[in-house]
């Protein structure tokens, strides 16, 4: 009959295997699993002036703990842990949009499809800043579009004023017919 014929498992319900688990000098079996876990947990309890955060090298949304995707902070009972700042921007993000626009992040992304991933008022791909805009119609709080940096910027510069943006462009004209 082959090692395979039944499955052993520790007490704690990891699988035994060869791999898996390692035979002591007595003849009996211990889990590799189990050892490693209460090994950690000694050495957290022996030595609690070091920091282990977790097993996890991820946040509960599956972001990567690498360097400078989160932070180390200390909750008011003192205990510390990562953040991660990913789920942090993400969230303050989608806060931002339905207190200041209404917009869900599902309604931002099916406006921002359908004006198929591109500036709304010069139909550049790339946002040229730090991220795309949501703008809005500032009497109504109506959103109009999602825009670029620059085209975000210009708007605002002539606060929404259409016969300042209609001036500008016969300037650019006459400027360019000059030449």
């Amino acid at each position: 009959m082959s090692s395979t014929a039944f499955a052993r498992v520790c007490k704690h319900g990891h699988l035994q295997t060869e791999e898996t688990s390692v035979v002591r000098p007595n003849g009996k079996r211990r889990c590799r699993v189990c050892e490693n876990v209460s090994a950690r947990f000694r050495y957290r309890v022996l030595n609690p002036v070091v920091k282990v955060y977790a097993l996890r090298n991820c946040c509960g949304r599956g972001h990567v703990y690498a360097a400078g995707t989160f932070k180390v902070v200390t909750n008011p009972r003192g205990k510390s842990f990562r953040l991660c700042l990913v789920c942090r921007t993400e969230t303050g993000r989608a806060r931002n949009q339905e207190k200041n626009y209404g917009l869900s992040i599902e309604q931002w992304n099916d406006l921002f499809i359908a004006q198929g991933r591109r500036c709304a008022a010069c139909g550049c791909a790339k946002h040229g800043g730090k991220n795309w805009h949501t703008d809005h119609d500032h009497a109504t709080n109506k959103v109009r579009g999602i825009l670029c940096h620059p085209c975000n910027v210009a708007l605002g510069q002539v606060k929404d004023r259409v016969e300042v943006l209609y001036k500008l462009a016969q300037y650019l004209v006459r400027s360019r017919d000059g030449d």
